[in-house]
């Protein structure tokens, strides 16, 4: 055995000049990792930033502004509830988002057909009922976006922004071909779409 190096070294790797035996201590520690937390409308959120130490437990309260509610959390971190905690196993990012007052609908329509009610702004926590009809010759096949789902009435709670596309696609129709005589006709019998130009 020799002196114990006190190098209070912090770089890794590290060399030293060695003169005699001597006992060189490592020391470890906890890795620290970064926790970003981000926010999308108006509240705070606690702790705002990192580092922790890896496996430590870190709980993070939202809390909106006047008017403002929370909606849910986004990134490393899921749920609606304002208070999660969460491991420190590596790098975390955390987005808060709250929501305002006043929420939009956005509404789409793909193809032929019509939906109630239109695009607009809405009190938040609204109830709605949509309803998509189809013009002639077209069918509602489905909901797309923040709303899915195949049934043509739907209800929704305006917690938030929502953009919701109803998809209507054309009927199908059969044409049936019959030759008298000696020939052909081209095409020959098959389903097409309604409206569809057939030659």
């Amino acid at each position: 055995e020799g002196p114990v190096l006190e190098t209070g070294a912090t770089q890794n790797p590290l060399t030293i000049t060695i003169s005699e035996n001597t006992d060189l201590v490592a020391v470890f520690g906890p890795r620290p990792y970064t926790l970003a937390v981000t926010q999308d409308g108006a509240g705070t959120v606690t702790p705002s930033t990192g580092p922790f130490d890896f496996g430590s437990q870190v709980t993070l309260q939202a809390v909106p502004a006047d008017g403002w509610k929370f909606y849910k959390w986004d990134k490393d971190v899921t749920g609606s509830s304002p208070t999660v905690t969460l491991t420190m196993d590596g790098p975390k990012l955390a987005r808060a988002i709250f929501s305002p007052p006043s929420v939009a609908l956005t509404m789409v329509v793909s193809g032929e057909g019509t939906v109630m009610p239109k695009s607009g702004s809405y009190p938040r926590d609204t109830a709605l009922g949509l309803l998509a009809e189809p013009k002639g010759g077209w069918t509602f096949s489905r909901w797309e976006g923040d709303v899915q789902g195949t049934d043509a009435k739907v209800s929704l709670t305006m917690d938030y922004h929502k953009r919701i596309t109803a998809v209507f696609i054309p009927e199908r129709v059969t044409l049936q071909t019959r030759v008298v005589g000696s020939g052909r006709v081209l095409p020959s019998s098959g389903t097409y779409n309604y409206n569809q130009e057939v030659s």
